[in-house]
């Protein structure tokens, strides 16, 4: 059974108590924990000489025969892991089958191989589910695996083939299995025992935390247990106040204490994943646009509207989120990305948090802003002859049922007040072609009828846009002057 979900799910929390409930039941084998941040279990190279170890531990009648292995050859340690399992594992495991072992005793045979993708070598990870696969094809033995991991590039295709892909039970730690449901248990439980034992629980209100919240806790969990538990860890510090520690890490106000690192762990994750990109600032420019707080309601989410809005080749996208699968899902080529940690964008607009990954709320308006400007006159010089829904002065939109442009009507206001001004910004802005010509403007939009982007729609812009204008720290004495002339939109 492969058992996968996005980082922070829960599925070493799983294969833990799943283990444990196997070993009272007499059923687990072996297990083993691959941890990144564990110099001992981050590597292959101690993986089947514990399974074996924990195989004499539950069944002592493997013990001469594996020991017998290990002094006939001084080397084994040092061979392939296919050697290993084979010598050390499958060997002494079939003399037991051919004896009657099996038939006469309960069977221990369920083996737990936890976080799979902590291994730090993607080819070694690839190469365990091969040698395990052989085994299940090679040999008859009453063995199961339970193998977790997070649905890495790499690891979907390795269970998508051959054997693995016929004799592999699927699980995914998905919304099916109702994780909010749980999360708020998890937090109920949790705000209970802080009220119990902390030391300040003389002081701390009968009524806290409200249910509004829990609700806001577990929304940004997006039914993920890393961010509440981490959240939970954070706030029954003995050494401070509950009730200034959930305001804390709701963002209500700042910590006090500069130094304070409440979601290190989950933090931890974020770096080591974007710190295993190959492109980081194709990744982070595609993030931005993801995580860019614009109150249009129509962001662009699609791999496909990204890559145009961005000049990039048709899968490009996909190629470049590929090392994030884990935190971002992006399988549709016209559906849209899906951030499956509600927090990842509260993590890159923190400085503190992210670090060399930080992503400038203002800088990235104006990247956005200038991205707009230039979308419009790719549009214009691309295609001077197509679909025309106005023509001012040379510039041309066009292609009224486009995502990109329903987009830079709604978002462009907002991504230039936001922005951090530039003299190549300021620029685009003052050159804009409606600042010569409005009323024009607006009577091509009269003339050219569409279905997403109509007078209405048009007028709207413009009022917003002239509005902008007249507020802006860019703008221009002459300007002014235009701008109150025609501001009769209004």
């Amino acid at each position: 059974m492969w058992l996968y979900g996005p980082a922070g799910a829960g599925k070493s929390a799983i294969a833990q108590t799943i283990a444990e409930k196997l070993y009272a039941m007499k059923l687990l084998l072996a297990s083993f924990f691959f941890s990144r941040t564990d110099a001992k279990r981050n590597h292959e190279k101690s993986f089947i000489a514990t399974i074996a170890y924990e195989t004499v531990m539950i069944i002592s009648e493997t013990k001469a025969a594996i020991e017998k292995a290990v002094d006939d050859d001084p080397a084994l340690f040092a061979r392939s892991l296919e050697a290993q399992l084979t010598t050390l594992v499958i060997g002494p495991l079939l003399q037991l089958k051919d004896s009657g072992y099996f038939i006469r005793n309960p069977s221990s045979r369920v083996v737990v191989i936890d976080g799979l993708d902590e291994c730090n070598n993607p080819e070694v990870q690839c190469y365990i589910l091969e040698v395990i696969a052989g085994v299940l094809q090679q040999y008859d033995l009453p063995l199961l695996f339970l193998i977790t991991s997070r649905p890495e590039q790499h690891l979907t295709a390795a269970f998508n083939f051959g054997i693995l892909e016929k004799n592999t039970t699927r699980l995914a730690l998905d919304d099916d299995f109702f994780p909010e449901d749980d999360v708020r248990v998890f937090l109920q439980d949790s705000f209970v025992k802080v009220k119990q034992t902390h030391p300040l629980k003389a002081h701390i209100p009968s009524g806290w935390p409200s249910p509004d919240l829990i609700n806001a806790i577990i929304q940004k969990s997006s039914g993920q247990f890393i961010y509440a538990s981490t959240l939970m860890k954070y706030i029954a510090s003995i050494r401070h106040r509950p009730m200034d520690r959930l305001q804390e890490m709701l963002g209500v106000h700042p910590s006090q204490n500069e130094s304070s690192t409440p979601f290190s762990e989950l933090d931890a994750i974020y770096i080591h994943l974007f710190s295993s990109v190959s492109n980081i600032q194709a990744v982070l420019r595609i993030m931005g646009i993801l995580i860019a707080p614009i109150r249009t309601g129509f962001p662009l989410q699609t791999p496909v509207d990204i890559e145009e809005f961005l000049s990039l080749e048709a899968g490009d996208v996909e190629l470049i989120l590929a090392d994030l699968s884990s935190v971002v899902r992006c399988e549709m080529r016209y559906g849209p990305i899906q951030l499956l940690h509600a927090s990842l964008g509260d993590f890159l607009h923190d400085k503190k948090r992210s670090r060399q990954f930080y992503i400038d709320g203002s800088t990235q308006h104006k990247e956005l802003a200038l991205l707009c400007f230039k979308s419009m006159n790719k549009r214009s010089e691309a295609h001077p002859r197509c679909s025309l829904i106005f023509n001012v002065n040379g510039f041309t939109f066009i292609d009224a049922s486009s995502t990109i442009l329903r987009y830079v009507y709604r978002s462009l206001v907002e991504h230039c007040s936001k922005a951090v001004m530039t003299r190549e910004l300021e620029d685009l802005i003052l050159g804009f072609p409606v600042v010569s010509s409005c009323e024009e403007f607006v009577a091509t939009c009269a003339q050219q009828g569409s279905p997403f982007i109509n007078t209405f729609e048009v007028y709207t812009f413009l009022v917003k846009f002239l509005a902008y204008l007249q507020s802006s720290v860019c703008k221009l004495n002459h300007l002014l002057f235009w701008a109150s002339d025609y501001f009769f939109f209004s």
